[in-house]
């Protein structure tokens, strides 16, 4: 009879939580548990159509939840229990700083070296900086390796797929991925590109206009097949399609890790991505490509490309748009160079994000609750 496991506590059961700490312990099973701020949250989004950071990023269980301790993502907690959280942007409110200080707050995992190196610099100027600083630990996300080295070399294509994956198609630099792919199949080359993506107008600040989602389509149509689009697909699926691909896509104009490149490299597919945030510590030019956009830092260390308004998002859009179809015709012009990156992108999944490694450290800090 296996023993039972211990029960530790979360806000939410999100993608976020279960790609970093709701993983397959020994000892202990996540579950979603009680919290006043999480009703109080969707209250006031359905009241005010606008969510409130604090109530998000704050939790209280009130002493009931039948847990020995808690870990969230990116919030902090009142409980007494004790507790960890997992920042994926860096922190500099006070009221979540004051309660990561108190002695419940036993640990703070850092998504990335960005986060790690924003807030020790931010806490050398804090109050809270001396029982903060301690806690500060590096831990990226997990992801494990979906082939091996020999399958990869033996990989052979006649005709090189790129891919993009992601629901943000706006966002993430869909539309200029299908721009600039078409530039290169009326520059002559033979290529083919896979879009796995809801295609609505949802974006960041503003909302894509209805007329950019029906240029996407009507660029679609004009490729014959070259560009194909999916919107539903069960992970099993768009697993396969990754693995029948040979270059992962994610120019995005904000983000702050990057899972799909992780999962990218996980079946040896190196990645083209701009450079915010925490992808220029994943992707590099060993194992991929870096689009070099202008940036800048919005508060708190967090840095996206400015496209606030319609003439600004246009200027973006075109400028990535530009350095897009450089970058794809190089690698079309060169496609030797895709095994070697693709080789480096596999061991890099391979040596730095090793899911056993993760539970141990893990497993390590939950045994002091």
């Amino acid at each position: 009879m296996q023993p039972t496991k211990k029960i530790l506590g979360t806000k939410y059961m999100t993608y976020a939580e279960k790609r970093n700490f709701a993983l397959d312990f020994p000892n202990y099973e996540v579950r979603r548990s009680i919290d006043l701020y999480v009703y109080l949250a969707a209250a006031h989004l359905r009241l005010k159509k606008r969510p409130n950071t604090n109530w998000i990023n704050l939790h209280n269980d009130f002493g009931l939840d039948n847990c020995i301790g808690y870990h969230f993502w990116n919030a902090a907690s009142v409980s007494q229990k004790p507790w960890v959280t997992t920042l994926e942007l860096p922190c500099a409110d006070d009221t979540r700083l004051k309660y990561l200080a108190r002695k419940q707050c036993r640990k703070i995992f850092c998504l990335s070296s960005w986060v790690m190196n924003y807030e020790k610099s931010f806490l050398l100027n804090s109050p809270y900086g001396d029982e903060i600083l301690p806690k500060l630990q590096l831990l990226h996300p997990s992801q494990e390796a979906n082939i091996d080295e020999d399958s990869l070399l033996a990989k052979e294509f006649e005709v090189c797929r790129f891919i993009f994956i992601d629901r943000d198609f706006f966002r993430k630099g869909g539309y200029e991925c299908v721009k600039a792919f078409t530039k290169v199949l009326e520059s002559g080359f033979s290529a083919e590109l896979i879009i796995v993506s809801k295609m609505d107008t949802k974006d960041y600040p503003l909302d894509a206009p209805d007329e950019e989602l029906s240029h996407t389509l009507q660029l679609v149509e004009k490729s014959k097949g070259k560009i194909k689009i999916f919107n539903e697909l069960s992970h099993q699926e768009v697993m396969q399609l990754i693995a029948s691909s040979n270059v992962g896509l994610l120019p995005t104009y904000l983000d702050s890790y990057g899972y799909s490149v992780l999962e990218f490299f996980s079946y040896g597919l190196p990645a083209i991505t701009t450079n915010i945030n925490a992808l220029i510590e994943i992707n590099s030019s060993e194992r991929g490509w870096i689009i070099d956009m202008p940036v800048v830092d919005t508060g708190h260390g967090v840095k996206r490309i400015l496209r606030n308004s319609l003439e600004q998002r246009q200027q973006a859009s075109n400028t990535l748009t530009d350095y897009l179809f450089q970058c794809l015709s190089s690698v079309l012009e060169q496609p030797n160079t895709i095994k070697d990156k693709s080789l480096a992108a596999l061991k890099y999944v391979m040596e730095n994000h090793i899911k056993s490694r993760n539970i141990e450290i893990l497993e390590a800090t939950y045994n002091n609750f």
